[in-house]
């Protein structure tokens, strides 16, 4: 809906690479416009540099973010965010700047210093030549997978009440002219699940189990000798974490290598693999990234 109301025919989408592979099929492929990454990491931290680089020049600039990131389970420390957002401020004095916000992951956060807002609150009424677009939903925050409801919310500094009138208008008959509507029967799920009184321990409990994940895999990887093909991209949340293959390494054949001689299945993307920890159980994590281990050692040595 957001590519529908506000993606034009070659527009360029800034975006921190790595990014969801889905993107290219909503924007350039629907909507015909066209991905613009930018390396999401320098030093091991968010390339703040890369993002000030890309808003650089004229006319109007299109930024996605998604935090936590699929497929690098990354997200900015607040000390990033607050530059992030500064550097968005500061090019919105010379142009429009449209900030889609990807909140799919929000609330999966599994370290401290870690921002744990949205890029919509301090971007929501930050510049009257920003517009906002938070998009979220259950599917990811509430462990509602297959459910597909969403949300869209838009803000602008200056935007008049009855402007967002007419943005909601659009946006209710882009839904109606597309999709029809959101699944009555997964919103009345999704209603009962959120005003049950027991949502919030059971939602914890699920977020306890993804953490001690997360923190499972921050363990087995401080072992060295995963060092000789395998580096980590900066991880800190979500359902995912990436390692890429070093020395050349070729991440589709170890993929195919885990798949036939492992029995053990990952996304291949360029030189790196994505891991997908949050649906691994605590005890078979070791064993997952032996298996990548010695199928990139393989690989690497023919």
């Amino acid at each position: 809906m957001a590519g529908y109301l506000f993606i034009d025919e070659n527009d360029h989408i800034i975006v921190p690479d790595p990014f969801w592979g889905n993107y290219r099929l909503i924007f350039e492929v629907t909507y015909g416009a066209k991905i613009a990454p930018f390396p999401s990491f320098h030093n091991k931290a968010f390339n703040l540099q890369g993002l000030d680089n890309a808003l650089e020049d004229d006319g109007k600039k299109i930024v996605l973010f998604s935090c936590p990131n699929n497929p690098s389970g990354y997200t900015p420390t607040r000390q990033e965010a607050k530059k992030m957002v500064e550097i968005i401020k500061k090019h919105a004095e010379k142009k429009p700047i449209i900030l889609i916000i990807d909140d799919a992951y929000f609330g999966l956060v599994y370290k401290e210093g870690i921002e744990t807002e949205s890029f919509f609150a301090p971007l929501a009424h930050a510049h009257k030549n920003i517009i906002a677009i938070k998009i979220d939903g259950a599917t990811k925050e509430q462990f509602a997978w297959g459910l597909r409801v969403g949300f869209i919310t838009f803000a602008n500094k200056d935007m008049t009440k009855q402007g967002l009138g007419a943005l909601e208008a659009k946006a209710a008959g882009a839904v109606r002219g597309t999709i029809s509507n959101a699944s009555n029967l997964s919103e009345s799920l999704v209603q009962k699940a959120i005003t049950s009184p027991t949502f919030e321990q059971e939602h914890n409990e699920k977020y306890g189990i993804l953490k001690r994940r997360f923190l499972k895999v921050e363990e087995v990887l401080r072992d060295k000798k995963f060092d000789d093909v395998l580096e980590p991209f900066p991880f800190n949340s979500g359902y995912f974490m990436c390692v890429r293959l070093k020395g050349g390494i070729d991440a589709e054949k170890v993929r195919k290598e885990l798949l036939e001689k492992h029995d053990t299945g990952v996304i291949a993307i360029q030189d790196y693999i994505r891991v997908a920890f949050s649906s691994v159980p605590e005890k078979d994590i070791k064993r997952l990234f032996d298996n990548i281990y010695n199928a990139a050692v393989r690989c690497k040595n023919g």
